[in-house]
């Protein structure tokens, strides 16, 4: 990777990170919690923001990884791209916890949630190609 492709995994880790916490630390935070079956000890009472801040750079650096191969470098295409991969990733993801967990009161729940993730990682997407597009202007 060089350095364009790390400061746009970088940038796409950070979008992924702030409409994470805008979608599931604002918007959504009460429906979540009243559509997962309450355990004790499931949910911290402060999350633990270095392992979020790793899980979201891990994120923008898997896209950027793929990003270079496809030759995806602007927000549209990203963003396109990035849902279809966000969307198959999430669900697949939160189908399986489904199957083996007892954590959500319905199958609806599931679905925001999918698409919540799925908003998280297009818009992650979008700004990581975005970032890789973007070309020094000669002066």
């Amino acid at each position: 990777m060089n350095l364009k492709s790390i400061l746009a995994a970088i940038g796409g880790g950070l979008t992924a990170f702030i409409t994470g916490w805008l979608l599931y630390g604002i918007l959504l935070t009460n429906y979540m919690r009243d559509n997962m079956i309450p355990y004790a000890g499931l949910m911290r009472s402060t999350p633990e923001f270095w392992a979020l801040v790793i899980s979201n750079l891990s994120l923008g650096f898997l896209f950027i990884w793929l990003f270079v191969r496809m030759n995806i470098r602007t927000f549209y295409s990203g963003f396109k791209k990035g849902s279809f991969i966000s969307f198959l990733m999430f669900l697949a993801i939160d189908i399986q916890m489904y199957a083996i967990m007892s954590i959500y009161k319905n199958f609806s729940s599931l679905l925001v949630d999918v698409l919540a993730s799925t908003l998280v990682g297009a818009l992650a997407c979008g700004v990581g190609a975005f970032i890789l597009g973007t070309e020094k202007k000669a002066e």
